[in-house]
């Protein structure tokens, strides 16, 4: 074979490799991506942050008896493209709550630009994010 077409499957291997195979599931407009392992993270304080979160945006919520936090994964756009959030400074995480009344909310949790404190976003990109207007469209 010849070294171009090696160079060239390799790339495409690895182009198809890093694209996202499909949209991940979204809650509350957080697409839900890989669940993290707490061993180099501050998890509880992450969940605490998140949790007080969700009792303020959700009030009288039923009793959380799960929690976890992923990465934010990727959505499908209107046109079918996939997204996938990409931040000036960190990407908020997402808290994944599965409530006791079988329910499953989600909330953005970490420290936006250069801040140190922990915070809470109610809700997720895919669910404010609007299609470009063409200047055929009134």
């Amino acid at each position: 074979m010849q070294p171009t077409l090696v160079a060239s499957l390799a790339l495409a291997g690895l182009l198809a490799a890093c694209s996202p195979a499909g949209p991940d599931l979204v809650v509350d407009g957080w697409p839900i991506g890989e669940r993290l392992e707490c061993s180099s993270l501050d998890c509880a304080t992450y969940l605490q942050v998140a949790s007080a979160g969700l009792d303020r945006r959700d009030a009288g919520h039923a009793q959380i008896v799960e929690s976890a936090l992923h990465d934010q994964g990727t959505y499908e756009l209107e046109d079918g493209s996939m997204y996938v959030a990409v931040c000036s400074g960190s990407c908020p995480l997402v808290a994944v709550f599965k409530l006791a009344d079988g329910a499953t909310r989600a909330i953005g949790v970490g420290t936006p630009g250069v801040s140190a404190e922990v915070r809470a976003s109610d809700w997720g990109p895919a669910l404010h994010w609007e299609p470009p207007r063409s200047s055929t469209t009134p």
